[in-house]
């Protein structure tokens, strides 16, 4: 089996770009915050397939080497997003709660390969968004109503992207990743330039983003890049999350060098946390960073 690395475009980013705050004082998100939410990622995920569509052409996808059905199945994807951000503004509408507007965005492709790689990263982040939040909202009934319409759908663009798109396998784990709402706004982040003012506020808060050296890969070294918000003196890990399964690390302190796991595979969000039993709000000091290590099985 040979690894290699496909690294998380929010690299990229510079980690002074990206706003992050310390816990706010509140009860926790309302089912207002939490829709407002995946709203926020519903609108980033139109706003990248309509950009990046308009970007790239039949022409591009083919100079690719793509087959000619994979643009318009990203035609079919980007449709089903501007249904699903009008219906979360119809679900706030009937719920009387202001429901937010579309950020500014910058999102770094410029061909169809860059184009598909950030699809998957978004699709990624976008499921275990909703795995995370429907855990989070009272209101079963709705939960029911929009897990069943969401959930499932953009389960089934991840799996699209990497088997048709990316030619790799669409599961690594026999469970969901599940992120928090902090925690997928955080990745969130790294493609957001900024936000209408008149914007309602929303109960999340966001963690220092993080980063890995772009020639990571498993069984390798790798160097994390994060400035957490208050200097934490005690052991510090790096946490490794496929699924169900978390890895922890130890963090080397003076280096922030931190052996990757031999055993990772496919898709994985990596944190910097206080603590090596369980990855939480409350122990995160930095993070997520998405990381894709790709591999090939012998058969």
């Amino acid at each position: 089996m040979k690894y290699s690395m496909i690294f998380s475009a929010l690299s990229l980013f510079s980690i002074t770009q990206v706003a992050y705050a310390l816990p706010a004082k509140h009860d926790g998100p309302t089912d207002g915050d939490i829709l407002n939410f995946l709203l926020t990622l519903e609108y980033m995920e139109s706003a990248f397939y309509e950009g990046g569509l308009a970007k790239c052409s039949e022409d591009d996808f083919q100079h690719a080497g793509l087959p000619s059905w994979v643009r318009p199945r990203y035609e079919q994807i980007a449709a089903h997003e501007k249904v699903h951000v009008k219906f979360l503004q119809g679900a706030l509408a009937k719920a009387g709660i202001q429901a937010v507007e579309p950020c500014a965005y910058n999102f770094p492709y410029d061909k169809p390969e860059s184009f598909i790689r950030i699809s998957s990263i978004l699709e990624s982040v976008g499921t275990s968004a909703y795995v995370g939040a429907s855990a989070l909202i009272s209101n079963k009934v709705k939960l029911h109503q929009r897990r069943r319409l969401h959930l499932g759908v953009e389960a089934r663009h991840n799996a699209w992207i990497h088997v048709s798109a990316m030619k790799q396998n669409p599961w690594i784990a026999p469970f969901e990743s599940s992120l928090t709402p902090a925690q997928a706004l955080t990745l969130a982040h790294s493609f957001i330039e900024s936000c209408p003012s008149s914007n309602p506020e929303i109960h999340v808060r966001s963690f220092p983003p993080l980063s890995l050296s772009s020639n990571a890969q498993p069984g390798g070294m790798t160097t994390l890049a994060y400035k957490p918000v208050t200097e934490y003196k005690g052991f510090t890990y790096a946490a490794f999350t496929s699924g169900h399964e978390t890895i922890f690390v130890q963090l080397d302190q003076a280096n922030k060098n931190v052996q990757v796991p031999t055993s990772l595979k496919g898709g994985v969000f990596v944190f910097i946390t206080k603590t090596n039993d369980k990855v939480t709000d409350d122990s995160i000091i930095a993070g997520p960073a998405a990381a894709h290590f790709v591999f090939e099985e012998s058969r």
